[in-house]
């Protein structure tokens, strides 16, 4: 198992129904549950091994006392599509991670977000109620809940 915090392998589900944060977890992955498997299991994921050229002499490496985790749920687990709801206590991250498929984020709650970015940059995103947003597969970046607030929405990934 990897201990390089810098990436993490996308939200790969785990077959396990506990609760895990981000940190917790294996390469296994549960792409094999039949479709018709519990429609909201918990997912974590883990950072997969990269070559020295992968890291960045620019991202910067936390040091400091680990944040909590976010926690994944998901919702629906389908060929196509995969929809997980994040639920981030005050200060909670996901970890780096680079996102496999483009996906829609709808936000649960107005708030903000620190997205930490490769580089070292930092950039603070304030979402709104409803109003989802897209990206495109490859978006790389450790996203913190920045409110006082337990923070959470939603992530619809296009699988196909």
């Amino acid at each position: 198992m990897s201990t390089n915090p810098l990436f993490i392998s996308i939200f790969l589900p785990l077959p396990t129904k506990q609760a895990r944060t981000p940190r917790e977890c294996s390469q296994q992955s549960d792409s094999y549950a039949p479709i018709n498997a519990s429609p909201e299991r918990r997912r974590t994921w883990q950072n997969p091994p990269y070559s020295d050229a992968d890291n960045a002499v620019n991202r910067k490496e936390t040091t400091m006392a680990a944040r909590p985790q976010a926690v994944a749920t998901i919702k629906i687990d389908e060929p196509h599509v995969r929809v997980t709801e994040f639920r981030f206590a005050p200060g909670a991250e996901t970890g780096w991670h680079r996102h496999e498929y483009d996906y829609v984020v709808v936000p649960l709650l107005d708030g903000k977000l620190q997205l930490e970015e490769p580089g070292g940059t930092s950039r603070v995103a304030e979402l709104h109620l409803h109003q989802p947003y897209t990206r495109l597969a490859g978006v790389e970046h450790n996203v913190i809940n920045a409110n006082s607030f337990e923070y959470a929405f939603l992530e619809v990934e296009h699988l196909r």
